[in-house]
């Protein structure tokens, strides 16, 4: 693996990113995208794993908070 193997903290934070959910309960990330992670640490470091899962997740949350306040917004305007 590029950068050697994860550490414990460096693992704990991966499995912790990989496990967050919206708000209804649903999984940021895919079953699918969590199986990738092995796959992008051989050719990324751990730490440049976990930042690409805090950019995907600080973005999917943003989404997912503009949606629900679009919506909100629409039905209001009803």
């Amino acid at each position: 693996m590029k950068g050697g193997p994860d550490t414990q903290e460096e693992m704990e934070i991966i499995n912790e990113l990989l496990g967050k959910k919206f708000s209804n309960g649903t999984l940021v990330f895919t079953k699918e995208e969590c199986a990738k992670v092995g796959t992008w640490r051989q050719s990324r470091t751990a730490r440049q794993v976990i930042d690409y899962l805090s950019e995907l997740y600080s973005e999917r949350s943003a989404q997912k908070i503009l949606l629900k306040n679009s919506r909100k917004t629409f039905r209001s305007m009803g």
